[in-house]
Protein backbone atom coordinates (compact mmCIF):
# COMPACT_ATOMS: atom_id res chain seq x y z
CA UNK A 1 0.00 0.00 0.00
CA UNK A 2 1.26 3.47 -0.80
CA UNK A 3 1.35 6.13 1.94
CA UNK A 4 -1.21 8.20 0.02
CA UNK A 5 -3.74 5.33 0.21
CA UNK A 6 -2.94 4.67 3.88
CA UNK A 7 -3.59 8.33 4.77
CA UNK A 8 -6.80 8.34 2.72
CA UNK A 9 -7.96 5.23 4.60
CA UNK A 10 -7.24 6.97 7.91
CA UNK A 11 -9.25 10.05 6.84
CA UNK A 12 -12.19 7.86 5.88
CA UNK A 13 -11.93 5.90 9.12
CA UNK A 14 -11.87 9.09 11.23
CA UNK A 15 -14.87 10.47 9.32
CA UNK A 16 -16.82 7.36 10.37
CA UNK A 17 -15.33 7.11 13.88
CA UNK A 18 -14.20 10.58 15.09
CA UNK A 19 -14.02 9.32 18.69
CA UNK A 20 -11.09 7.12 17.62
CA UNK A 21 -8.83 10.19 17.56
CA UNK A 22 -8.61 9.86 21.36
CA UNK A 23 -7.85 6.11 21.35
CA UNK A 24 -4.44 4.47 21.72
CA UNK A 25 -2.96 3.07 18.48
CA UNK A 26 -1.73 -0.53 18.26
CA UNK A 27 -0.30 -2.58 15.43
CA UNK A 28 -0.67 -6.26 14.68
CA UNK A 29 2.47 -8.38 14.37
CA UNK A 30 0.96 -10.24 11.43
CA UNK A 31 -2.19 -10.44 9.33
CA UNK A 32 -3.63 -13.13 11.60
CA UNK A 33 -3.40 -10.99 14.74
CA UNK A 34 -1.06 -13.31 16.63
CA UNK A 35 0.31 -10.41 18.65
CA UNK A 36 -0.22 -6.70 19.23
CA UNK A 37 1.88 -3.83 20.50
CA UNK A 38 1.45 -0.09 20.98
CA UNK A 39 2.70 2.27 18.24
CA UNK A 40 5.57 4.17 19.87
CA UNK A 41 7.45 5.95 17.06
CA UNK A 42 6.70 8.45 14.33
CA UNK A 43 7.02 7.48 10.64
CA UNK A 44 10.46 7.41 9.03
CA UNK A 45 11.75 7.51 5.45
CA UNK A 46 13.88 4.45 4.67
CA UNK A 47 15.48 2.49 1.86
CA UNK A 48 14.95 -1.22 1.25
CA UNK A 49 16.64 -3.47 -1.30
CA UNK A 50 14.44 -6.10 -2.95
CA UNK A 51 11.29 -4.17 -2.01
CA UNK A 52 9.19 -6.20 -4.44
CA UNK A 53 10.53 -9.54 -3.17
CA UNK A 54 7.58 -11.62 -1.88
CA UNK A 55 9.77 -12.56 1.08
CA UNK A 56 11.33 -10.02 3.41
CA UNK A 57 12.90 -6.91 1.82
CA UNK A 58 16.39 -6.01 3.04
CA UNK A 59 16.60 -2.85 5.21
CA UNK A 60 19.52 -0.67 4.11
CA UNK A 61 19.17 2.63 5.94
CA UNK A 62 17.05 5.44 7.34
CA UNK A 63 17.10 9.11 6.34
CA UNK A 64 16.91 10.36 9.94
CA UNK A 65 20.14 8.63 10.98
CA UNK A 66 22.03 10.22 8.09
CA UNK A 67 22.39 6.85 6.40
CA UNK A 68 20.32 7.59 3.29
CA UNK A 69 19.71 10.72 1.22
CA UNK A 70 15.99 11.52 0.98
CA UNK A 71 15.93 11.04 -2.80
CA UNK A 72 17.07 7.41 -2.37
CA UNK A 73 14.36 6.49 0.16
CA UNK A 74 11.71 4.18 -1.25
CA UNK A 75 9.50 3.34 1.74
CA UNK A 76 7.95 4.65 4.94
CA UNK A 77 8.15 2.75 8.22
CA UNK A 78 5.12 3.42 10.40
CA UNK A 79 6.43 1.64 13.50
Amino acid sequence: MKLKQYVQNLHEFIALHPEALDHEVYYSEDIEGNGFDKVEVTPALVYFEDLDDPGMPVFVGEKEDGGMPENMCNAVIIN
